[in-house]
């Protein structure tokens, strides 16, 4: 809500300095907390290789990806060239991650089948999520006539979904034996945007948004704690920052493609 008062009386680019304040107040929640937490120091080497091939790649792709079919052709030199790259950052990639001692990526971790079917299902769950996320606004703005700030307060029921959702597959997932089931019955829900094409007073629109796209969202988040919490589970201590670092790097690969 404040977003789209925001993008209505001063710039849209204004909306991303909401992250300082809300960045600072995050931190002196949590810095009291975090410096009594034990701690171990060990030596490690970073993969610097490995990090710049798999930015170089994702870069290529995502420029591939956007400028295909809109800026040129799919066939055309600047894209393919592109996609090729891609192609070949990725098996070097691959085979940088096979003989590195410390490798960005270890196989050892994507190896755990709970790992990758969670990293996978998070991954397309996201992508689902991210897609609802960015076309409901313009649903809303475009479609229904609303203002940014009218789509911010409709989105409310996005929020709630959200924290919902989290919540409720949190707890459940510490009351029962088999949680498997909770980001399974979550993947199986889906329901579509409102089909009305008139403008709506908000009132409409915040009971539509709350009864077709929030329901989707719930469904959507009741996966991340179940799935973060199983991968915690199924790897060795050594490898829980590993393994849920690569949960949380599939959500983010979701939201850029």
């Amino acid at each position: 809500m404040v977003g789209g008062l925001i993008t209505e009386h001063w710039h849209w680019r204004a909306i991303f300095w909401l992250n300082l304040p809300l960045g600072a107040l995050a931190l002196a929640m949590t810095w009291n907390t975090l410096k009594r937490l034990k701690w171990q120091r060990r030596d490690h080497r970073l993969d610097f290789l490995g990090a710049a091939m798999i930015v170089s790649a994702t870069v290529s792709l995502m420029l591939a990806l956007t400028w295909g079919g809109a800026d040129g052709r799919w066939t055309s030199p600047t894209v393919l060239g592109l996609l090729a790259g891609a192609a070949v950052l990725l098996i070097l990639l691959a085979r940088h991650l096979t003989r590195a001692s410390e490798p960005l990526i270890p196989l050892r971790v994507l190896g755990n089948p709970v790992v990758l079917a969670a990293t996978l299902a998070v991954f397309f769950s996201m992508a689902g999520y991210v897609g609802l996320r960015s076309s409901v606004p313009l649903y809303l703005q475009l479609v229904l006539g609303l203002s940014a700030s009218q789509a911010g307060l409709a989105l409310v029921t996005y929020l709630a979904g959200t924290v919902l959702g989290a919540n409720m597959a949190a707890l459940d997932g510490a009351r029962v034996q088999r949680y498997k089931r909770l980001p399974v019955a979550g993947a199986s829900r889906r329901s579509p945007l409102p089909a009305s094409r008139s403008p709506r007073p908000i009132s409409v629109c915040l009971r539509r948004s709350a009864s077709s796209s929030s329901s989707a969202i719930f469904a959507y988040r009741t996966q991340f704690p179940v799935t973060t919490v199983s991968v915690q589970n199924a790897v060795s201590p050594a490898d829980i920052g590993v393994a849920t670092a690569r949960s949380g790097r599939s959500v983010q690969r979701a939201s850029a493609s």
